[in-house]
């Protein structure tokens, strides 16, 4: 008599006890008789399992069997590789930590996310993971949040030296700055203040960018040293030789 019913339904990837059968006899008595045959619980599919026990006096009984159906009913399941919430400077690449997947009877692995971030763009992006095993149960997905941030400054580099020495009553051209950011790219800026190239003195020029984000570059400067080092000229106003008549007034 099995003990327990001849057709079993088992969750793979659960040990697989069985109940074996009893047998009883008139002579012998009573007793449990195991099984022949083999039911592997990590792989869906149809077992059977035979009973049978021969008496001291050699009568067999009558064999008896059980069905196990061994199914694959348990969806996988998915954890994040990382936080489910994460910050992300723009401008620098974004490497997602990626969601792994663990099943009773596929074993585990690693899964990549669905979805795009731009880190190159400020904003708010959604990243989804999902997996379904070999018997087509879908895990529950699970989610990242990538918010994309711009919170670096942009670099200023002058273009030029940062002293300059001018020689007055000539015009000044300043070489301007240039700025870079991760984000909004690079460009040029002019600088606040003035240089009067008429007037000998110290001048200071100051340059600063801030970007879309808000984010203000640290100021660079100039100083520029208008300078009169430059001999005047003298150009006689008449002959550089003269003849002139004496007893006359000399007018030069």
């Amino acid at each position: 008599t099995l003990n327990g019913d001849a057709n079993i339904t088992h969750e793979a990837g659960f040990a697989y006890l069985d109940g074996n059968a009893s047998w009883s006899d008139a002579v012998d008595g009573s007793g449990i008789i195991i099984g022949s045959g083999e039911v592997n619980a990590s792989a869906p599919g149809v077992y059977m399992l035979s009973y049978n026990y021969t008496d001291a006096a050699g009568n067999i009984a009558q064999t008896v069997t059980r069905t196990v159906n061994v199914v694959d009913t348990t969806a996988p399941l998915l954890a994040l590789n990382g936080d489910a919430s994460i910050t992300h400077e723009a401008g620098f690449t974004y490497l997602d930590g990626n969601a792994s997947w663990s099943d009773a009877v596929d074993g585990s692995g690693t899964i990549p996310g669905s979805g795009e971030v731009n880190a190159s763009a400020p904003g708010v992006y959604m990243l989804s993971y999902n997996y379904t095993d070999a018997a087509g149960n879908v895990a529950q997905t699970v989610t990242r949040t990538v918010h994309v941030v711009d919170t670096t400054a942009p670099l200023l580099a002058l273009n030029g030296d940062a002293n300059i020495t001018h020689e007055a009553g000539f015009a000044y051209l300043d070489g301007n700055a240039s700025w870079s950011d991760a984000v909004d790219g690079s460009g040029t800026v002019i600088g606040t203040g003035e240089v009067n190239a008429s007037a000998p003195g110290v001048y200071s020029l100051s340059y600063n960018y801030t970007d879309g984000a808000g984010n203000v570059a640290q100021t660079v400067t100039r100083t520029v040293h208008v300078v009169d080092t430059t001999a005047p000229l003298l150009t006689l106003n008449g002959d550089a030789n003269i003849t002139h008549e004496a007893g006359f007034a000399y007018l030069d």
